[in-house]
């Protein structure tokens, strides 16, 4: 069983991976994990016959890029005992998974220092069993960006507590602002941002309301929710959305309004 498994998903980007692959793969004591996300590049395919020793995934027929499903199919076929979430545009120092490991425990999850460029903050080291202790990535959401933040939001709710990784041993591969949403549901990375963040919010708010994570379905008519209304109020100064639970089985206190409004002010528009 190898150490770590890097995991990566690739929807338009194989000229990225290209680069990248070969910076993990002299990595010891680890394993690569590439996601076929419907690639119009057949992504899959250039690896398997480039590099056969890397574990390919497919996911077949999606017209939109969702990342948190494309990570979890990685996870899926993964045997290392950590994970290593990497985007196609992250290079590896050759010493990356030998300090790694160094800081590696199980009471802890790994995130690129503070400070360091954004393109490099979505990479995260995390335990096969805190991954699944979380249940993975929420593939409820869509569009760009957030869903890092609330898989780390909710690792910090079981425990888990975070360790910085040093930025001196990764790099970022520089790219335009159109390749991160050009397969994206939400195309405008700021609508997409907003979306998300706004959920995230609003999902926490129902975990308190309800004592106990909400299920997928609860997730999915809140995500419906709170993208009409950013959508909607695309050019307004803030969104408001109220979530008002109602009768429900699993909330012991029925005597009680269980209620919240979440606001995003929009400084763009005022």
């Amino acid at each position: 069983m190898p150490e770590i498994s890097f995991i990566t998903t690739c929807m338009g980007r194989l000229e990225h991976l290209q680069q990248s692959l070969p910076t993990w793969l002299v990595q010891p004591d680890c394993e690569v994990v590439v996601v076929d996300y419907s690639c119009p590049q057949r992504s899959g395919d250039w690896v398997e016959n480039t590099h056969p020793g890397v574990k390919v995934v497919r996911v077949e027929g999606q017209p939109y890029f969702n990342v948190s499903k494309a990570r979890n199919a990685g996870a899926r076929v993964a045997s290392g005992r950590w994970f290593c979430m990497v985007d196609a545009d992250v290079l590896l120092a050759p010493g990356f998974a030998t300090e790694a490991k160094l800081l590696l425990d199980a009471g802890c999850f790994l995130r690129v220092e503070q400070g360091a460029p954004n393109d490099l903050m979505g990479m995260v080291m995390i335990s096969r069993g805190a991954f699944n202790a979380v249940g993975g990535y929420d593939e409820v959401m869509e569009g760009w960006g957030a869903e890092d933040l609330d898989m780390y939001l909710r690792l910090h709710h079981i425990g888990q507590r975070q360790t910085a990784l040093p930025a001196r041993l990764l790099t970022a591969i520089p790219h335009g602002d159109a390749l991160r949403t050009q397969n994206a549901a939400i195309r405008d990375r700021v609508l997409g941002w907003n979306v998300n963040r706004l959920y995230i919010e609003g999902k926490m708010s129902l975990w308190r309301m309800l004592g106990v994570p909400p299920t997928f379905e609860e997730r999915r008519s809140l995500y419906a929710l709170i993208r009409r209304a950013v959508m909607e109020n695309s050019d307004a100064k803030e969104v408001r959305v109220e979530l008002s639970l109602g009768p429900n089985p699993r909330v012991t206190r029925a005597d009680v309004d269980f209620s919240v409004v979440l606001v995003l002010r929009n400084p763009a528009n005022g």
